[in-house]
């Protein structure tokens, strides 16, 4: 939980102590034998955000080799997540919440944009303003999206894979596994929908934005949309298919 800072020429320029009470590295499920241990952060104009969770260790909240309880438990979702803003001279900025839920297969991911900040987690993009506030969430998202130079966001929405029974739902908060849809949404700086369109196959990755354009690789091939949400073309290629927990 130690950051250091490295000047260009090696030198010590501070360290920052996070507190025991939260969890920078931290492991994230993208299917049932596949885990990812590691830190999630963003740095701009010399500001340093990291992504931190609570350090309580449950079920599912674990790393892959710690000693965890082996089934699970009411309250093991409830795990506290935040958004830290660390400053060029290692001062803490703002410590900001993000949710109080934790899924066992939900990614995490985390986007600077101007003044912007867009942390993906438990199927939700939270959107904050660069002084920790939260502006707005978009909610059964999957961790496919991307953001232009204006602030509109493209992403696939997620859908169920695998609803679970009512009473699981109750006793430990889950809905079941979502994953993403064969659609994009574009939504503006307001966080209110502008457009949605249906995909001629299932998107299998993350969305590119680049000079206007919105890349959206699907299986087998690969379709160009226009901000507006029209298509500029889509190719389809002889290739395998991608798995689908790949966009969790």
């Amino acid at each position: 939980n130690t950051i250091y800072a490295i000047d260009p020429n090696g030198s010590v320029r501070w360290i920052y102590n996070v507190p025991d009470n939260w969890r920078v590295k931290n492991a994230y499920y993208y299917g049932m034998n596949f885990t990812d241990t590691r830190s999630v952060y963003q740095v701009d104009n010399g500001v340093l955000y990291l992504y931190v969770r609570e350090n309580r260790t449950t079920s599912w909240n674990h790393l892959l080799n710690e000693d965890h309880p082996d089934r699970p438990r009411a309250g093991d979702w409830n795990i506290e997540d935040r958004l830290m803003a660390i400053s060029s001279n290692g001062s803490l900025l703002w410590n900001a919440p993000i949710s109080e839920e934790h899924h066992i297969f939900g990614d995490v991911k985390l986007e600077v944009m101007g003044d912007r900040l867009y942390v993906f987690d438990n199927f939700t993009i939270t959107v904050l303003n660069d002084q920790g506030s939260v502006l707005y969430r978009l909610r059964n998202t999957s961790s496919w999206f991307a953001v232009d130079e204006k602030g509109d966001i493209y992403l696939v929405p997620a859908v169920l894979l695998m609803p679970q029974p009512a009473q699981l739902v109750e006793d430990y908060k889950d809905g079941g596994y979502m994953v993403p849809s064969n659609a994009v949404e574009a939504y503006g700086p307001d966080g209110k929908l502008s457009w949605q369109i249906n995909l001629d196959a299932p998107a299998v990755s993350s969305l590119l934005y680049q000079n206007g354009t919105l890349w959206v690789p699907v299986q087998n091939g690969i379709m160009a949309l226009t901000t507006n949400g029209s298509v500029k073309w889509s190719k389809h290629y002889d290739i395998a298919p991608a798995p689908f927990w790949g966009g969790s």
